[in-house]
Protein backbone atom coordinates (compact mmCIF):
# COMPACT_ATOMS: atom_id res chain seq x y z
CA UNK A 1 0.00 0.00 0.00
CA UNK A 2 1.04 3.42 -0.73
CA UNK A 3 2.66 5.71 1.94
CA UNK A 4 0.10 7.47 3.69
CA UNK A 5 -0.99 11.78 3.63
CA UNK A 6 -0.27 12.65 7.01
CA UNK A 7 3.36 14.12 6.84
CA UNK A 8 4.90 16.28 4.03
CA UNK A 9 3.69 19.36 1.96
CA UNK A 10 -0.23 20.02 1.83
CA UNK A 11 0.01 21.64 -1.37
CA UNK A 12 2.78 19.14 -2.87
CA UNK A 13 0.45 16.17 -2.18
CA UNK A 14 -2.42 18.20 -3.92
CA UNK A 15 -0.63 18.79 -6.71
CA UNK A 16 0.79 14.89 -7.07
CA UNK A 17 -2.98 13.49 -6.35
CA UNK A 18 -4.69 16.12 -9.02
CA UNK A 19 -2.24 15.67 -12.06
CA UNK A 20 -2.86 11.87 -12.90
CA UNK A 21 -6.80 12.18 -12.25
CA UNK A 22 -6.88 15.09 -14.98
CA UNK A 23 -6.18 12.63 -17.72
CA UNK A 24 -8.02 10.28 -16.49
CA UNK A 25 -11.26 11.82 -16.45
CA UNK A 26 -10.73 13.69 -19.56
CA UNK A 27 -10.88 10.07 -20.89
CA UNK A 28 -14.02 9.85 -19.48
CA UNK A 29 -15.18 13.17 -21.35
CA UNK A 30 -13.96 12.01 -24.65
CA UNK A 31 -15.75 8.47 -24.18
CA UNK A 32 -18.99 9.93 -23.53
CA UNK A 33 -18.81 12.41 -26.35
CA UNK A 34 -17.29 9.31 -28.80
CA UNK A 35 -20.85 7.56 -28.11
CA UNK A 36 -23.17 10.55 -28.96
CA UNK A 37 -20.65 11.05 -31.94
CA UNK A 38 -21.31 7.95 -33.29
CA UNK A 39 -25.08 7.38 -32.69
CA UNK A 40 -25.68 10.76 -34.12
CA UNK A 41 -24.56 9.58 -37.78
CA UNK A 42 -27.60 6.92 -37.12
CA UNK A 43 -29.99 9.76 -37.33
CA UNK A 44 -32.17 11.37 -35.61
CA UNK A 45 -34.18 8.51 -33.62
CA UNK A 46 -31.06 6.92 -32.59
CA UNK A 47 -29.72 10.40 -31.34
CA UNK A 48 -33.38 10.77 -29.19
CA UNK A 49 -33.27 7.31 -28.13
CA UNK A 50 -29.93 7.75 -26.51
CA UNK A 51 -31.21 11.22 -24.75
CA UNK A 52 -33.98 9.13 -23.35
CA UNK A 53 -31.42 6.89 -21.86
CA UNK A 54 -28.85 9.80 -19.92
CA UNK A 55 -31.66 10.08 -17.20
CA UNK A 56 -31.42 6.56 -16.12
CA UNK A 57 -27.51 6.62 -17.20
CA UNK A 58 -27.12 9.52 -14.75
CA UNK A 59 -28.85 7.99 -11.73
CA UNK A 60 -26.65 4.84 -11.94
CA UNK A 61 -23.84 6.15 -12.33
CA UNK A 62 -24.64 8.92 -8.94
CA UNK A 63 -25.47 5.63 -7.04
CA UNK A 64 -22.05 4.32 -8.25
CA UNK A 65 -20.13 7.01 -7.38
CA UNK A 66 -22.03 7.87 -4.00
CA UNK A 67 -21.10 3.80 -3.17
CA UNK A 68 -17.73 5.09 -4.54
CA UNK A 69 -17.38 8.23 -2.14
CA UNK A 70 -18.57 6.31 1.09
CA UNK A 71 -16.16 3.44 0.74
CA UNK A 72 -13.30 5.53 -0.60
CA UNK A 73 -13.98 8.19 2.77
CA UNK A 74 -14.16 5.20 5.03
CA UNK A 75 -10.80 3.56 3.28
CA UNK A 76 -8.67 6.59 3.91
CA UNK A 77 -9.66 6.93 7.28
CA UNK A 78 -8.80 3.36 8.44
CA UNK A 79 -6.00 4.06 6.20
CA UNK A 80 -4.67 7.29 7.75
CA UNK A 81 -5.21 5.33 11.20
CA UNK A 82 -2.99 2.32 10.14
CA UNK A 83 -6.04 0.61 10.70
CA UNK A 84 -5.19 -2.64 7.75
CA UNK A 85 -8.05 -4.85 8.77
CA UNK A 86 -10.41 -1.65 8.07
CA UNK A 87 -9.38 -0.98 5.20
CA UNK A 88 -9.47 -4.14 3.26
CA UNK A 89 -12.89 -4.51 4.99
CA UNK A 90 -14.49 -1.39 3.50
CA UNK A 91 -12.54 -2.47 -0.24
CA UNK A 92 -14.52 -5.39 -0.09
CA UNK A 93 -17.43 -4.68 1.30
CA UNK A 94 -17.49 -1.57 -1.23
CA UNK A 95 -17.20 -3.95 -3.85
CA UNK A 96 -19.55 -6.45 -2.78
CA UNK A 97 -22.62 -3.82 -2.28
CA UNK A 98 -21.89 -2.47 -5.72
CA UNK A 99 -22.14 -5.80 -7.26
CA UNK A 100 -25.50 -6.58 -5.03
CA UNK A 101 -26.94 -2.63 -5.81
CA UNK A 102 -26.11 -3.53 -9.33
CA UNK A 103 -27.93 -6.97 -9.54
CA UNK A 104 -31.00 -4.69 -8.19
CA UNK A 105 -30.68 -2.40 -10.82
CA UNK A 106 -30.23 -4.65 -13.79
CA UNK A 107 -33.45 -6.53 -12.83
CA UNK A 108 -35.76 -3.95 -11.91
CA UNK A 109 -34.17 -1.54 -15.18
CA UNK A 110 -35.25 -4.65 -17.21
CA UNK A 111 -38.67 -5.50 -16.06
CA UNK A 112 -39.76 -1.62 -15.91
CA UNK A 113 -37.98 -0.07 -19.68
CA UNK A 114 -41.48 0.31 -21.86
CA UNK A 115 -43.25 2.24 -19.00
CA UNK A 116 -40.88 3.82 -17.76
CA UNK A 117 -39.50 4.96 -20.91
CA UNK A 118 -43.31 5.80 -22.20
CA UNK A 119 -43.95 8.09 -19.33
CA UNK A 120 -40.71 9.58 -20.22
CA UNK A 121 -42.06 10.73 -23.34
CA UNK A 122 -40.75 8.15 -25.77
CA UNK A 123 -42.71 7.79 -28.84
CA UNK A 124 -43.45 4.24 -30.31
CA UNK A 125 -41.15 4.82 -32.98
CA UNK A 126 -38.28 5.59 -30.58
CA UNK A 127 -39.22 2.86 -27.86
CA UNK A 128 -37.64 0.25 -29.42
CA UNK A 129 -34.30 1.77 -29.96
CA UNK A 130 -34.29 2.72 -26.63
CA UNK A 131 -34.88 -1.16 -25.75
CA UNK A 132 -32.22 -2.10 -27.94
CA UNK A 133 -30.05 -0.03 -26.09
CA UNK A 134 -31.07 -0.75 -21.84
CA UNK A 135 -31.56 -4.36 -22.63
CA UNK A 136 -27.61 -4.82 -23.95
CA UNK A 137 -27.09 -1.64 -21.05
CA UNK A 138 -29.01 -3.20 -18.15
CA UNK A 139 -27.46 -6.86 -18.33
CA UNK A 140 -23.85 -5.57 -18.44
CA UNK A 141 -24.43 -2.84 -15.52
CA UNK A 142 -22.40 -4.72 -13.51
CA UNK A 143 -19.30 -3.13 -15.12
CA UNK A 144 -20.80 -0.10 -14.72
CA UNK A 145 -20.67 0.44 -11.05
CA UNK A 146 -18.04 -1.72 -10.34
CA UNK A 147 -15.06 0.09 -11.38
CA UNK A 148 -15.75 3.43 -9.58
CA UNK A 149 -15.83 1.90 -6.10
CA UNK A 150 -12.57 -0.35 -7.35
CA UNK A 151 -10.94 2.81 -8.21
CA UNK A 152 -11.98 4.84 -5.03
CA UNK A 153 -10.57 1.91 -3.36
CA UNK A 154 -7.35 2.56 -4.91
CA UNK A 155 -7.52 6.50 -4.59
CA UNK A 156 -8.01 6.59 -0.88
CA UNK A 157 -4.73 4.49 -0.52
CA UNK A 158 -3.38 7.44 -2.27
CA UNK A 159 -2.99 5.96 -6.07
CA UNK A 160 -4.34 8.16 -8.59
CA UNK A 161 -2.52 6.42 -11.39
CA UNK A 162 -3.68 3.31 -11.78
CA UNK A 163 -7.63 4.81 -11.55
CA UNK A 164 -6.89 6.87 -14.26
CA UNK A 165 -5.28 4.08 -16.41
CA UNK A 166 -8.71 2.27 -15.66
CA UNK A 167 -10.16 5.16 -17.00
CA UNK A 168 -7.84 5.85 -20.29
CA UNK A 169 -8.65 1.57 -20.56
CA UNK A 170 -12.13 2.17 -21.20
CA UNK A 171 -11.91 5.16 -23.24
CA UNK A 172 -9.64 4.15 -25.49
CA UNK A 173 -11.58 0.57 -25.57
CA UNK A 174 -14.75 2.50 -26.59
CA UNK A 175 -13.18 4.82 -29.18
CA UNK A 176 -12.02 1.32 -31.30
CA UNK A 177 -15.80 -0.87 -30.39
CA UNK A 178 -18.28 1.94 -31.21
CA UNK A 179 -17.51 2.50 -34.91
CA UNK A 180 -17.30 -1.64 -35.23
CA UNK A 181 -19.93 -2.63 -33.77
CA UNK A 182 -22.08 -0.10 -34.61
CA UNK A 183 -21.73 0.03 -38.21
CA UNK A 184 -19.88 -3.13 -38.94
CA UNK A 185 -16.46 -3.88 -40.51
CA UNK A 186 -16.11 -7.54 -42.12
CA UNK A 187 -17.26 -10.12 -40.23
CA UNK A 188 -18.79 -7.99 -37.66
CA UNK A 189 -22.00 -7.00 -38.16
CA UNK A 190 -23.81 -3.46 -38.23
CA UNK A 191 -25.88 -3.63 -34.90
CA UNK A 192 -26.73 0.21 -34.75
CA UNK A 193 -27.28 1.44 -31.60
CA UNK A 194 -27.50 -1.74 -29.60
CA UNK A 195 -23.55 -1.18 -30.85
CA UNK A 196 -22.87 1.88 -29.35
CA UNK A 197 -24.59 -0.33 -25.82
CA UNK A 198 -22.31 -3.42 -26.39
CA UNK A 199 -19.30 -1.32 -26.72
CA UNK A 200 -19.94 0.56 -23.77
CA UNK A 201 -20.40 -2.60 -21.79
CA UNK A 202 -17.35 -4.56 -23.12
CA UNK A 203 -14.59 -1.36 -22.60
CA UNK A 204 -16.22 -0.92 -19.42
CA UNK A 205 -15.72 -5.24 -18.55
CA UNK A 206 -11.91 -4.36 -20.07
CA UNK A 207 -12.06 -1.62 -16.98
CA UNK A 208 -13.20 -3.76 -14.24
CA UNK A 209 -11.08 -6.53 -14.63
CA UNK A 210 -7.94 -3.83 -14.66
CA UNK A 211 -9.33 -1.93 -11.49
CA UNK A 212 -9.98 -5.59 -9.87
CA UNK A 213 -7.03 -6.76 -10.31
CA UNK A 214 -4.87 -3.75 -8.96
CA UNK A 215 -6.99 -4.11 -6.05
CA UNK A 216 -5.90 -6.86 -5.42
CA UNK A 217 -1.79 -6.84 -6.49
CA UNK A 218 -2.33 -3.66 -3.76
CA UNK A 219 -3.45 -6.14 -0.99
CA UNK A 220 -6.90 -4.72 -0.37
CA UNK A 221 -9.00 -7.36 -1.05
CA UNK A 222 -10.07 -9.91 1.65
CA UNK A 223 -10.58 -13.28 0.49
CA UNK A 224 -12.52 -14.37 3.53
CA UNK A 225 -15.35 -13.19 3.71
CA UNK A 226 -17.11 -11.74 7.11
CA UNK A 227 -20.12 -12.46 8.76
CA UNK A 228 -23.59 -11.25 7.07
CA UNK A 229 -23.34 -9.30 9.84
CA UNK A 230 -20.24 -7.41 9.16
CA UNK A 231 -20.90 -7.09 5.97
CA UNK A 232 -24.32 -5.57 6.99
CA UNK A 233 -22.72 -3.24 9.16
CA UNK A 234 -19.89 -2.09 6.57
CA UNK A 235 -22.46 -1.44 4.17
CA UNK A 236 -24.76 0.93 6.37
CA UNK A 237 -21.71 3.35 6.85
CA UNK A 238 -21.01 3.15 3.52
CA UNK A 239 -24.81 4.15 2.23
CA UNK A 240 -24.65 6.77 5.24
CA UNK A 241 -22.07 8.42 2.87
CA UNK A 242 -23.00 7.38 -0.35
CA UNK A 243 -26.73 7.78 -0.85
CA UNK A 244 -27.15 11.25 0.59
CA UNK A 245 -23.48 11.82 -1.91
CA UNK A 246 -25.57 10.33 -5.01
CA UNK A 247 -28.32 12.86 -4.35
CA UNK A 248 -25.61 15.61 -4.33
CA UNK A 249 -24.23 14.39 -7.37
CA UNK A 250 -27.84 14.96 -8.82
CA UNK A 251 -28.61 18.49 -8.08
CA UNK A 252 -26.33 20.36 -10.83
CA UNK A 253 -28.00 18.25 -13.08
CA UNK A 254 -31.62 19.17 -11.60
CA UNK A 255 -30.36 22.93 -11.94
CA UNK A 256 -28.99 22.62 -15.37
CA UNK A 257 -32.96 21.43 -16.02
CA UNK A 258 -34.48 24.08 -14.63
CA UNK A 259 -32.15 27.06 -16.59
CA UNK A 260 -32.78 25.25 -19.54
CA UNK A 261 -36.79 25.41 -18.94
CA UNK A 262 -35.72 29.33 -17.97
CA UNK A 263 -33.96 30.07 -20.67
CA UNK A 264 -36.67 28.68 -22.88
CA UNK A 265 -39.17 30.99 -21.44
CA UNK A 266 -36.05 34.24 -21.93
CA UNK A 267 -34.94 33.23 -25.87
CA UNK A 268 -36.75 30.64 -26.93
CA UNK A 269 -34.69 27.74 -28.98
CA UNK A 270 -32.04 30.14 -29.11
CA UNK A 271 -32.01 30.19 -25.24
CA UNK A 272 -31.99 26.64 -24.81
CA UNK A 273 -29.53 25.82 -27.72
CA UNK A 274 -27.34 28.38 -25.76
CA UNK A 275 -27.34 26.97 -22.39
CA UNK A 276 -26.69 23.49 -24.05
CA UNK A 277 -23.76 24.73 -26.04
CA UNK A 278 -22.09 26.51 -23.29
CA UNK A 279 -22.52 23.26 -20.79
CA UNK A 280 -20.48 21.58 -23.09
CA UNK A 281 -17.94 23.86 -23.35
CA UNK A 282 -18.19 24.14 -19.46
CA UNK A 283 -17.60 20.92 -18.73
CA UNK A 284 -14.29 20.61 -19.98
CA UNK A 285 -12.51 22.79 -17.62
CA UNK A 286 -14.12 21.58 -14.69
CA UNK A 287 -13.16 18.02 -14.84
CA UNK A 288 -9.92 19.37 -13.39
CA UNK A 289 -12.28 20.28 -10.15
CA UNK A 290 -14.10 16.75 -9.97
CA UNK A 291 -10.34 14.97 -10.18
CA UNK A 292 -9.50 17.70 -7.44
CA UNK A 293 -12.19 16.16 -5.78
CA UNK A 294 -10.72 12.74 -4.85
CA UNK A 295 -7.33 14.75 -4.19
CA UNK A 296 -9.02 16.04 -1.23
CA UNK A 297 -10.82 12.92 -0.16
CA UNK A 298 -8.24 11.46 0.01
CA UNK A 299 -5.72 14.01 1.72
CA UNK A 300 -8.77 15.19 3.85
CA UNK A 301 -10.21 11.63 4.90
CA UNK A 302 -6.15 9.81 5.78
CA UNK A 303 -5.48 12.59 8.17
CA UNK A 304 -8.70 12.90 9.79
CA UNK A 305 -8.70 9.54 10.22
CA UNK A 306 -4.78 9.80 11.97
CA UNK A 307 -6.35 12.42 14.14
CA UNK A 308 -4.09 15.55 12.38
CA UNK A 309 -7.11 18.20 12.80
CA UNK A 310 -4.52 20.68 11.73
CA UNK A 311 -3.42 19.38 8.69
CA UNK A 312 -7.58 19.09 7.74
CA UNK A 313 -7.98 22.24 8.84
CA UNK A 314 -4.73 23.26 6.33
CA UNK A 315 -6.25 21.50 3.61
CA UNK A 316 -8.72 23.62 3.83
CA UNK A 317 -7.82 26.92 3.74
CA UNK A 318 -5.86 25.47 0.78
CA UNK A 319 -8.39 24.71 -0.90
CA UNK A 320 -10.21 28.47 -0.46
CA UNK A 321 -6.68 29.68 -2.16
CA UNK A 322 -6.93 27.33 -4.96
CA UNK A 323 -10.81 27.88 -5.83
CA UNK A 324 -10.28 31.47 -5.59
CA UNK A 325 -7.13 31.36 -8.01
CA UNK A 326 -8.54 28.54 -10.51
CA UNK A 327 -12.05 30.72 -10.71
CA UNK A 328 -9.88 33.99 -12.06
CA UNK A 329 -7.97 31.83 -14.25
CA UNK A 330 -11.36 30.28 -15.76
CA UNK A 331 -13.02 33.59 -15.76
CA UNK A 332 -9.96 35.67 -17.59
CA UNK A 333 -9.66 32.45 -20.07
CA UNK A 334 -13.29 32.20 -20.73
CA UNK A 335 -13.66 36.10 -21.40
CA UNK A 336 -11.67 36.52 -24.36
CA UNK A 337 -12.17 32.52 -25.33
CA UNK A 338 -15.94 32.07 -25.23
CA UNK A 339 -17.38 33.04 -28.64
CA UNK A 340 -14.45 30.86 -30.66
CA UNK A 341 -15.57 28.08 -28.29
CA UNK A 342 -18.67 28.23 -28.56
CA UNK A 343 -18.82 28.70 -32.20
CA UNK A 344 -17.20 24.95 -32.42
CA UNK A 345 -20.81 23.73 -31.59
CA UNK A 346 -22.84 26.18 -33.47
CA UNK A 347 -22.70 28.92 -36.58
CA UNK A 348 -26.14 30.63 -35.10
CA UNK A 349 -24.65 34.01 -34.38
CA UNK A 350 -27.62 34.48 -31.66
CA UNK A 351 -26.52 31.03 -29.96
CA UNK A 352 -23.52 32.36 -29.90
CA UNK A 353 -23.60 35.66 -28.23
CA UNK A 354 -25.70 34.13 -25.73
CA UNK A 355 -23.50 30.88 -25.05
CA UNK A 356 -20.85 33.81 -24.53
CA UNK A 357 -23.07 35.65 -21.81
CA UNK A 358 -24.34 32.28 -20.63
CA UNK A 359 -19.70 31.35 -19.92
CA UNK A 360 -18.86 34.48 -18.83
CA UNK A 361 -21.50 34.83 -16.05
CA UNK A 362 -20.64 30.87 -14.96
CA UNK A 363 -16.95 31.81 -14.86
CA UNK A 364 -17.30 35.03 -13.19
CA UNK A 365 -18.48 33.19 -10.32
CA UNK A 366 -16.87 29.80 -10.72
CA UNK A 367 -14.97 30.45 -7.91
CA UNK A 368 -18.53 30.33 -5.51
CA UNK A 369 -19.38 26.67 -6.87
CA UNK A 370 -15.80 25.62 -6.46
CA UNK A 371 -16.24 26.94 -2.60
CA UNK A 372 -19.24 24.48 -2.74
CA UNK A 373 -18.29 21.42 -4.35
CA UNK A 374 -15.04 20.95 -2.44
CA UNK A 375 -16.37 22.18 1.20
CA UNK A 376 -18.98 19.10 0.06
CA UNK A 377 -16.00 17.03 -0.38
CA UNK A 378 -14.30 17.57 2.69
CA UNK A 379 -17.59 17.03 4.87
CA UNK A 380 -18.30 13.68 3.18
CA UNK A 381 -14.30 12.64 3.83
CA UNK A 382 -15.07 13.54 7.59
CA UNK A 383 -18.08 11.30 7.53
CA UNK A 384 -20.50 14.49 7.27
CA UNK A 385 -22.54 13.97 4.43
CA UNK A 386 -25.84 15.02 5.75
CA UNK A 387 -24.92 18.55 5.90
CA UNK A 388 -22.70 17.96 2.83
CA UNK A 389 -26.27 17.50 1.24
CA UNK A 390 -28.13 20.29 3.35
CA UNK A 391 -25.36 22.79 1.74
CA UNK A 392 -26.20 21.78 -1.71
CA UNK A 393 -30.28 21.44 -1.30
CA UNK A 394 -29.57 24.65 0.48
CA UNK A 395 -27.19 26.09 -2.33
CA UNK A 396 -29.36 24.77 -5.45
CA UNK A 397 -33.05 25.29 -4.22
CA UNK A 398 -32.60 29.08 -1.78
CA UNK A 399 -30.09 30.69 -3.86
CA UNK A 400 -29.31 29.55 -7.51
CA UNK A 401 -32.52 28.65 -8.41
CA UNK A 402 -34.77 31.63 -6.57
CA UNK A 403 -31.81 33.77 -8.47
CA UNK A 404 -31.63 32.94 -11.63
CA UNK A 405 -35.66 33.20 -11.50
CA UNK A 406 -35.56 36.81 -9.86
CA UNK A 407 -32.91 37.51 -12.68
CA UNK A 408 -34.86 37.41 -15.19
CA UNK A 409 -37.64 39.02 -13.79
CA UNK A 410 -35.72 42.17 -12.78
CA UNK A 411 -34.36 42.32 -16.69
CA UNK A 412 -37.94 42.06 -18.73
CA UNK A 413 -35.65 43.41 -21.87
CA UNK A 414 -33.00 41.12 -21.53
CA UNK A 415 -34.54 38.39 -19.76
CA UNK A 416 -31.34 35.74 -20.78
CA UNK A 417 -28.90 38.09 -19.34
CA UNK A 418 -30.77 38.43 -16.23
CA UNK A 419 -31.38 35.12 -15.70
CA UNK A 420 -27.59 34.41 -16.12
CA UNK A 421 -26.57 37.73 -13.57
CA UNK A 422 -28.88 36.47 -10.80
CA UNK A 423 -27.26 32.75 -11.07
CA UNK A 424 -23.95 34.59 -10.78
CA UNK A 425 -24.75 36.43 -7.60
CA UNK A 426 -25.96 33.10 -6.25
CA UNK A 427 -23.17 31.29 -7.09
CA UNK A 428 -20.79 33.82 -5.66
CA UNK A 429 -23.34 33.56 -2.18
CA UNK A 430 -23.25 29.69 -2.43
CA UNK A 431 -19.44 30.14 -1.93
CA UNK A 432 -19.87 32.25 0.81
CA UNK A 433 -22.18 30.07 3.04
CA UNK A 434 -20.10 27.28 2.14
CA UNK A 435 -16.87 28.95 3.48
CA UNK A 436 -19.03 29.71 6.81
CA UNK A 437 -20.22 26.14 6.94
CA UNK A 438 -16.93 24.33 6.20
CA UNK A 439 -15.18 26.81 8.85
CA UNK A 440 -18.27 26.31 11.53
CA UNK A 441 -18.98 22.33 10.92
CA UNK A 442 -16.38 20.62 9.11
CA UNK A 443 -14.36 19.30 12.81
CA UNK A 444 -17.76 20.03 15.24
CA UNK A 445 -19.21 16.90 17.00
Amino acid sequence: MARPLTSGPVAGHLIRLTIPSIAGFLAITAFNLTDTYFVSRLGTDSLAAMGFTFPVVMVVGALASGVAMGAGSILARAFGAGDDEGVKRAATHGLLLSLTLTALVGAIGLLTMRPLFLAMGASEEVLPLVKEYMTIWYAGSIVVMTPPVGDSNLRATGDMIRPSIVMIICAVGNVVLDPLLIFGAGPIPAMGIAGAALATVISRGFGMAATLTFNIRAGLIDKNLETIRKIWKTWLRILFIGVPTALTQLMPSFLRAVLTAMAAAAAGTVGVAAVAAGGRVESVPLMVAWAFNFSILTLIAQNYGAGRADRVETVRRSVLTISLVYGALLAAGIWFSAPSLVGIFSDDAEVVRLSTIYLRAAFLSSFGVLILTWTSVTLNAVGRPMRSLALNAAATGLLMIPGAYIGRLAAPDAPFIGMMAGLACANVLSGVAAWYVGKRRLLSD
